[in-house]
């Protein structure tokens, strides 16, 4: 069953209006009045709502019920991704949302093949990934719409997990801690960051200053993983442990 979003302030009383791109979705999905929707808000609660009219440019759905969304786990999980091409960068963003993550920054790091100097080429990606996250938002049912963030450096990374209660860079030639070992013990994370290296890999550079701003540098295992494997096998470990799967 589709699932809309909308503001807070589409809400009237008792009814909910629908504007936007969505219009042109209901009707593209040929529903009438009397049809039954389901709508979030984004603040983590569900409507179930019948179409009382439909106009031009708008949509009336009157509110039926209204429960929290149990679909959004209690952990919060950041996913930093080094800059990847094209359809990678879509697939990652994509399962990533799927599969509970909160939000998504793509990270410009030493190693990225993709490089962009171009604050409109940078928008337009932005936009694109928004998409992205919004279709499979609805499509996995969730709550809320992960953001996908600003294009930011590894410092600014860095920076911006700071507040973090546990943030790990998962790295293919650690061999001491794992990630079984993290998620293994039995502790309860609510705010977790992840750091994921791009096509070419990290720097040695980038995962030494991680280490010295007390980021966890772990390994998933004695495979190397592509890196649009990478955030779904993260993620389903970190949903499984949390007990979110």
């Amino acid at each position: 069953m589709p699932r809309f979003f909308i503001n807070e302030v589409q809400i009237k009383e008792d009814t909910i209006e629908i504007i936007g791109e969505d219009v042109r979705h209901l009707k593209v999905f040929r529903y009438k009045v009397n049809d039954i929707i389901y709508i979030s808000d984004m603040c983590r609660y569900d409507y179930e709502c019948r179409i009382s009219k439909i106009y031009d440019d708008k949509v009336i759905a009157e509110i039926l019920s209204k429960k929290e969304n149990d679909s959004e786990p209690k952990i919060k999980v950041t996913i930093y991704q080094g800059l990847a091409k094209g359809e990678k960068m879509d697939h990652i963003i994509q399962k990533s949302v799927e599969l509970g993550a909160t939000r998504i920054v793509p990270v410009i790091m030493q190693n990225s093949v993709v490089k962009i100097n171009d604050i409109k080429k940078e928008q337009k990606k932005l936009e694109r990934w928004n998409k992205i996250s919004e279709a499979a938002a609805k499509q996995s049912g969730r709550g809320i719409i992960p953001k996908i963030d600003k294009i930011m450096s590894f410092d600014e990374a860095i920076l911006d997990c700071k507040s973090s209660d546990l943030k790990i860079l998962l790295y293919e030639q650690e061999k001491k801690l794992t990630t079984h070992e993290i998620f293994g013990i039995n502790i309860e994370y609510t705010n977790v960051s992840i750091f994921i290296g791009p096509e070419g890999g990290l720097h040695r550079t980038e995962v030494e200053k991680a280490r010295v701003n007390d980021i966890n540098i772990a390994t998933l295992g004695a495979r190397i993983l592509r890196t649009e494997t990478v955030s779904t096998v993260i993620l389903s470990i970190i949903m499984y442990s949390m007990g979110e799967i």
